[in-house]
């Protein structure tokens, strides 16, 4: 029980950049409304299954197997963490089947390389697969409401700054933990 509460605090950084893809902001003034209200649990579930799926598949098989090849090199955890956030990302191009817009893949691919790389380290610093559910749906939960439940423009200078501030603080706490990882594998 100590030791999940240790990999929670320690993940802090990373729920709240799940936490601020949230527009809290623009549902508050409305900017953002639920339009259909009764598809909520579906959507729960639906955000929640995609989230297992891909970190099942993700940080389950395809780390463990990229890990694999770099286990013996310098740099394993960059190197692994690289290459594994490169194919998570790669994968979100199958959107344009589904007939989404270039430009808006494109910014799904970039978002998703720094979700895959900051889920990544936190599948090696914690162990816990189920932390990367959890913040992978979070996620997901803010990034897709105007898909799928509601309407309105989420992306307000509040997302902005709460997003760049939340990203940088994640960024440094994620490099710097693999930092430690690469160095305590030296040791």
């Amino acid at each position: 029980r100590r030791g999940v509460w240790r990999q929670i605090i320690w993940a802090i950084p990373c729920f709240l950049v799940a936490i601020v893809n949230i527009p809290w902001s623009a549902l508050i003034s409305g900017a953002v409304a639920i339009i259909r209200p009764e598809l909520i649990a579906l959507y729960i579930i639906y955000v929640t299954a995609i989230a297992l799926l891909e970190e099942f598949v993700f940080r389950g098989v395809v780390i463990n197997i990229v890990y694999s090849y770099f286990r013996y090199k310098q740099y394993r955890y960059v190197w692994t963490t690289l290459v594994a956030s490169i194919f998570f990302s790669l994968t979100h191009l199958t959107n344009l089947l589904t007939g989404a817009w270039v430009g808006s893949v494109l910014l799904q691919i970039v978002y998703s390389f720094l979700i895959g790389a900051m889920l990544s380290v936190v599948i090696f610093k914690t162990r816990n697969i189920w932390l990367c559910v959890i913040i992978h749906a979070v996620f997901n939960f803010g990034g897709l409401l105007t898909a799928y439940i509601a309407n309105g423009e989420p992306w307000d200078l509040v997302f902005w700054i709460l997003t760049t501030v939340c990203g940088i603080l994640c960024a440094v706490h994620i490099i710097y933990t693999l930092y430690k990882l690469e160095k305590q594998h030296v040791s």
